[in-house]
């Protein structure tokens, strides 16, 4: 068995280090170091990634999804090579995590440069040195995190803004070099995307265009460069207009500051759009079916939502509301394709939805024949599992017999040292696994096979009436326990039944019925009178919620 197989790591916290502390570096240096050690390398992850903000490390949380992914594959133990403990981790949350795994024996870390390997024959101290490393590392980054915040601050205060260049503008580095060799950080004009942004504020400002009409416009008379055009959408549109950099102000960290960057666009234009108020969003009417449903129409598949409409009786007076819902059309799908919006009523949608349970509606007699063929079934899995119970019992036993009669041999002089360690760790590793196989089957044998299905079988016998006694927020709760991929296409619902209720469904049918007894009896006949005390039901391990 290969217990050689290694990750490399090499990692950079910004692309600033990319020169003079570069990724290629360490990757010769992570290959030299695995070929010395006869390391067969299964994947090198080289990139730039902050090392302290754990839940923000994209890139590193796919190296530990692999990790995980193949050490539950194999038996073997796994090397993770790094250069050393800052380029790994500086957050106890990515520590706990390879921790885990150092402390099953399933991986070691080498950190080539220190000359060190963690793994699971580390003493305490050793764990709690790289525990403490991990520490220093911490405060590393929290320092110069604090110490580059105060920095940005200052910049701030000058009257530079010190993050990206929104669109209209670009960042570039020109004048005289620091210490680090680095020139001066500045943002001016981008003549290429200028154009847009001012034609942005002109047809909000003299046409009061919605965002979305202002995009598009955009896109028509292609003021964008093809790159920035591609994902240029309604938000984009609401950011730029927005935005008080364009006035010559900016935010940071919920500060304003005046900015020394050229403005160019028009101030009438900013002045009047920036003067009127932002209207608060109305607030959508909720129906009872509002967030069940997606538009099931190829391409789409937004959200369907509660749209009433309050109209006015001629001959009486009085107004009438009447319950509709229809797709948002949140993608523009329908309005860009001019595929046609369908407005259905809340009455049509509940009219649907009770189809279902005629669908799974079970007769008192069908009912407990399912139940009692269950029951065989059940009885005959946990048989099963008791034998093998037995069988596991049985093997432990002969492997305790089996190393007392090793440890014997030892003592009488037939098995060297190195012969009875050999011995002693095959038969502990076989015990091992019969223990844990044995706990696995204990585990499986318990009584809430029942409960389940007692449950399942009760809601198909009385579904139909209780659906009629429900509120409509019952009634939702109920279909979300039965359904899923709810889609309204048109007029039309679609659903998939969820899988016990789907098996239940096909039970029903009798005409399907031979699917669930595919050995069939010489007397067809025969089994047309007590179908399902004769079905071969699927037998599903004990204590899962889904039996059938």
């Amino acid at each position: 068995m290969n217990n050689k197989q290694a990750f490399v790591l090499c990692r950079i916290s910004d692309e600033k280090q990319a020169s003079g502390y570069s990724l290629a570096a360490q990757e010769k240096y992570a290959k030299e170091y695995c070929k010395k050690y006869e390391l067969e390398i299964l994947k090198v992850y080289s990139f730039i990634e902050t090392g302290s903000k754990p839940g923000k490390r994209s890139k590193f949380d796919g190296l530990m999804r692999e990790i995980k992914s193949t050490i539950g594959k194999s038996k073997k133990v796994f090397h993770l090579v790094v250069e050393k403990p800052d380029r790994l981790t500086r957050n106890f949350t990515n520590r706990e995590q390879l921790q885990i795994f150092v402390m099953q024996g399933r991986l070691k870390i080498h950190y080539y440069k220190d000359k060190r390997i963690i793994d699971s024959s580390c003493s305490p101290a050793e764990i709690f040195t790289d525990n403490i490393m991990t520490a220093l590392n911490k405060y590393t980054a929290d320092n110069i995190r604090r110490e580059s915040q105060k920095g940005m601050k200052e910049k701030a205060a000058q009257g530079i803004f010190p993050g990206r260049a929104p669109l209209g503008y670009k960042n570039i580095r020109e004048g005289k070099e620091n210490k680090h060799g680095r020139k001066e950080a500045k943002i001016i004009i981008d003549n290429e995307s200028k154009d847009a942004v001012i034609r942005i504020f002109e047809l909000r400002a003299t046409k009061n265009m919605s965002y979305y009409a202002i995009a598009q416009k955009i896109k028509e008379e292609r003021l964008l460069p093809p790159h920035k055009e591609l994902n240029f959408r309604k938000q984009n549109v609401e950011k730029i207009l927005n935005n008080i950099f364009y006035g010559g102000k900016f935010k940071w960290i919920d500060e304003i500051y005046q900015g020394n960057h050229e403005v160019f666009v028009p101030k009438e234009y900013f002045n009047l759009i920036h003067s009127v108020k932002p209207k608060k969003a109305k607030k959508r009417p909720y129906g009872t079916y509002s967030l069940l449903l997606t538009c099931g129409v190829d391409g789409c598949g937004s959200t369907v939502i509660y749209d009433p409409k309050v109209k006015t009786i001629k001959s009486t007076g009085e107004t009438k509301e009447y319950k509709y819902y229809h797709c948002c059309d949140g993608k523009f799908f329908h309005k860009e394709n001019k595929v046609k919006q369908v407005n259905v009523s809340e009455k049509a949608i509940t009219n649907q939805f009770e189809q279902i349970f005629d669908e799974i509606h079970f007769t008192e007699n069908l009912t407990s024949l399912v139940s009692e063929a269950l029951r065989e079934s059940h009885a005959k899995s946990i048989k099963l599992h008791k034998e093998k119970v037995s069988i596991y019992k049985e093997k432990l036993k002969n492997l305790e017999y089996k190393e007392d009669r090793v440890y014997d041999d030892h003592l009488k002089g037939l098995l060297d040292e190195e012969g009875y360690k050999r011995q002693i760790k095959r038969v502990r590793s076989e015990r091992d696994s019969y223990t844990n196989l044995l706990s696995e089957s204990d585990e499986l044998i318990c009584d809430n096979f029942f409960e389940t299905a007692d449950k399942l079988l009760e809601l198909t016998k009385y579904s139909k009436s209780l659906w009629k006694l429900m509120t409509p927020t019952e009634r939702v709760e109920l279909v979300k326990e039965v359904t899923s991929n709810r889609e309204l296409e048109g007029a039309t619902l679609r659903y998939s039944l969820k899988k016990p209720f789907k098996v239940l469904s096909e039970i029903k049918n009798l005409g399907q019925f031979d699917k669930w007894c595919p050995g069939l009896d010489l007397n067809q006949h025969g089994r047309s009178h007590t179908p399902l005390k004769r079905a071969c039901l699927p037998i599903s391990p004990p204590g899962q919620e889904v039996i059938i």
